[in-house]
């Protein structure tokens, strides 16, 4: 069962045009609404967000894109996941 993890989102600007970097999250966790919306909007505001140190499985990787919108149907076949 995924519980929703509540975390603290440290967003660290990388330069005063773009670019920020997220710290204190570990996205291999199922996260809580109000978490995914700060990092959704810290998104909004620097275009490009950096997560050091995170390993993704498939279903992880698909999880985490959410946060940013709607997802697409998959149209590669399985056998050529990661």
């Amino acid at each position: 069962m995924n519980v929703a993890i509540a975390a603290r989102v440290d967003v660290v600007p990388l330069s005063k045009h773009i670019g920020a970097e997220i710290r204190g999250i570990d996205l291999r966790t199922a996260l809580d609404a109000d978490t995914i919306k700060q990092i959704h909007q810290a998104w909004l505001d620097h275009s490009v967000l950096l997560f050091r140190n995170q390993s993704f499985s498939q279903e992880d990787l698909l999880r985490v894109t959410g946060y940013f919108g709607e997802l697409a149907p998959l149209t590669r076949p399985a056998k050529f996941f990661p």
